[in-house]
């Protein structure tokens, strides 16, 4: 069983945000850096979404390394991808 990350202290700015993120190798700009920034700033949940292997994923684990916190996977329920079909022709 491995230990619980360590948490990091928190960024003073968007720039040390990024900083942060290259340290943990993540490449991020400065629109995601500013959304991070301010989700930890104002003790906000960070929503991420976006087409499959943009970096979701990546940037949640280095998050959770930086925060010691756990990490929240959703998926869409059975309903909502009903929902999202067209309704066939008859």
């Amino acid at each position: 069983m491995t230990a619980p990350p360590v948490p990091l202290p928190p960024p003073a700015s968007v720039d040390a945000t990024l900083e942060l993120l290259a340290s943990q190798d993540y490449v991020a700009d400065r629109r995601l850096a500013t959304a991070v920034f301010l989700a930890q700033k104002l003790g906000r949940p960070l929503f991420l979404e976006g087409e499959a292997g943009v970096g979701k994923t990546e940037v949640a684990k280095v998050l959770r390394r930086w925060t010691g916190g756990c990490l929240l996977y959703t998926s869409p329920s059975p309903r909502d991808r009903t929902r999202s079909r067209m309704p066939s022709s008859a």
